[in-house]
């Protein structure tokens, strides 16, 4: 599978026509696996019901049944791409499952006879005379089946819904998931068919009505499957009632170990070559973790659910990195996009988890920072936070890949010819981070500014001293942000509502924090007196810090933005 998505990927960017066989070829593969077994019930029961003897109209229901699949994968392809959203997401979200599970139910009680849905009478003959009656039904029982097998194909889907979501060609993208979700129908509509043939056997008619009440049994069956995993997907497992310790490794030290020998700014962002960008989440115990935290080491990065085939498997594999190379400098970080943290905390003891995990869901935030199209992700982070490699599966030289950023990071700071700087509040330290909330309640990081030469200030809104720079604020940030620079004014002294009202009356449009709850900014910095502010240079270094801001703090600016960081 590995080497299909390599191929796919491959031929995407430099043989287009090809990428669609490819893709065909994938779905028809994945179409063999177990994950498609539970598609085949549904379809014999359909078809069967529905075939009344014909072979031709089996074959046509079928047909047809196979084409919702693919309409289905298609168009989830480009909401995944429009919105942002996983597409893997959607199979493990309860409202999803539970939604199946009532097809399932109603096409069953229906079967058994205990009621008949019918079309408006409007309708009726309109569908009857274009479509043969039941190939509408068969059409949009695809559709809805077509889910099951997602978690299955999310090692080729990631691939494609990347290319789509990067937003090079919607149209290309979406036409390699049709023909991919033609692939995944084709095992769908031989059982379709066959079981039209089955059912061209028994001639009299008590024989057919034990055949529907036979394959309604099955869909009833097929609906509490279910209706069971949409309550544990929502509540987690049963057999947690109280959330166990996971065994994760040990947060690093605050503020960890300091950057290697200053390097040029990479741009922030989630592709190979960009700085990573930075995020807090919660552990399993609600412990906040960001990935500042792990400052100074090699980290691998994947993004996981436990109803994901091809995440569970890497889990080995993991465990086998993270002891091979912890002791040099090595940390596995698994952030859970789906399931909630009695889950997390179980699927870690039982599979003897020793890396971090962090529970993500409901922080839509992140997603703004992290294109997630498919689950597996997979990102390796060198020791200075730039990504050196992207991809849905773990990759077969990644031995080679960690060894090479562990090696190379410390050549780098065996070549530095000036020891480090240390982290603190204190000219020519490493400004130490921070994560805090904004007014309207988003986390924010100073190491989310990493790059850009920043200028934090402390404030409140009763400080006369903090309310006359705000006009040199105001226009310094508008005349140098396009040339790089922030401004983050961390309030320390009002209420959230007072900050919000404060910023909006005098039009602040630099970032504006709200800190009075946080007693680790305390730690950090000395905000006894204010104002007080930091000019920090692009590689995170304090340049400049005072009381007030002072008359030359253009010329100190400008010659920041034009530093040589090399």
């Amino acid at each position: 599978m590995e080497g299909l998505t390599g191929s796919l990927e491959q031929y995407m960017s430099s043989s287009p026509l090809l990428a669609i066989p490819i893709a065909l070829a994938a779905g028809v593969l994945i179409s063999f696996t177990p994950c498609v077994y539970p598609v085949l019930g549904p379809t014999v029961a359909f078809v069967g019901a529905r075939a009344a003897g014909s072979r031709r109209r089996a074959f046509s229901l079928s047909l047809v049944y196979g084409l919702g699949m693919a309409l289905m994968y298609a168009g989830l392809g480009a909401f995944a791409a429009l919105s942002g959203r996983m597409f893997g997401q959607i199979t493990a979200n309860p409202y999803a499952q539970g939604f199946i599970g009532a097809v399932c139910l109603l096409m069953g009680l229906s079967m058994l006879d205990v009621f008949v849905i019918e079309l408006p009478s409007s309708f009726q003959g309109l569908y009857a005379k274009r479509f043969g009656g039941g190939h509408v039904h068969a059409l949009a029982a695809g559709a809805v089946f077509a889910l099951i097998p997602a978690s299955c194909a999310a090692p080729v889907l990631l691939v494609i819904l990347a290319f789509v979501a990067a937003g090079q060609n919607l149209l290309y993208g979406i036409t390699l998931l049709f023909a991919f979700g033609i692939g995944v129908s084709v095992l769908v509509v031989l059982a379709g068919t066959f079981a039209g043939l089955l059912t061209a056997l028994p001639k009299s008619g008590q024989w057919m009505d034990k055949i529907k009440h036979g394959m309604g049994w099955v869909m009833v069956a097929l609906g509490a499957y279910f209706f069971f995993y949409a309550g544990r997907l929502s509540y987690g497992t049963a057999a947690v009632t109280t959330l166990p310790q996971p065994i994760v490794a040990q947060t690093p030290d605050q503020g960890g170990e300091p950057l290697v020998a200053p390097q040029p700014a990479a741009e922030v962002g989630d592709q190979e070559g960009m700085a990573a960008p930075n995020f807090t989440l919660p552990a399993p115990d609600g412990t906040p973790v960001s990935l500042s935290d792990y400052r100074g080491k090699v980290v691998f990065l994947t993004f996981w659910a436990s109803w994901c085939v091809a995440c569970m498997e890497e889990m080995p594999e993991l465990r086998r990195l993270y002891d091979e190379y912890h002791d040099q400098g090595f940390e596995v970080v698994g952030i859970n996009a789906t399931d909630n943290a009695a889950v997390v905390a179980t699927i870690a003891q039982q599979e003897s988890i020793p890396y971090m995990l962090l529970v993500a869901a409901g922080t839509p935030e992140l997603g703004e920072k992290y294109t997630v199209p498919g689950l597996p992700l997979n990102l390796l982070i060198d020791r200075s936070g730039v990504i050196v490699y992207r991809g849905g599966m773990i990759p077969e030289d990644i031995d080679e890949q960690i060894t090479a950023a562990l090696t190379r990071d410390a050549s780098a700071r065996e070549a530095a010819t000036e020891p480090e700087p240390r982290v603190g509040d204190e000219t020519g330290m490493i400004a130490p981070d921070f994560t805090l909330p904004t007014p309207a309640g988003v986390a924010v990081s100073l190491s989310d500014y990493r790059g850009n030469v920043v200028l934090v200030t402390f404030w409140a809104s009763y400080d006369g001293k903090s309310m006359d720079e705000v006009p040199t604020l105001r226009r310094v940030h508008a005349e140098y942000h396009d040339s790089g620079l922030e401004i983050i004014g961390v309030n320390i002294g009002d209420t959230t509502d007072d900050v919000d009202d404060t910023a909006k009356r005098k039009g602040l449009r630099y970032t504006v924090l709200v800190g009075i709850d946080s007693s680790e900014l305390s730690e950090k910095y000395d905000t006894l007196d204010m104002p007080r502010f930091f000019l920090i240079d692009r590689s995170g270094v304090i340049a400049h810090q005072g009381d007030t801001i002072p008359d030359d703090i253009e010329q100190r600016i400008v010659e920041l933005l034009h530093a040589d960081t090399s």
